[in-house]
């Protein structure tokens, strides 16, 4: 999940994308 490195500018989202991607195991 390169979801993070692409949209650097949602600071707030980064959190919620980074347990996202431990949550679908990514």
């Amino acid at each position: 999940m390169n979801v993070v490195l692409l949209e650097p500018e949602i600071a707030p989202n980064t959190g919620n994308i980074a347990r996202l991607c431990a949550v679908t195991g990514s």
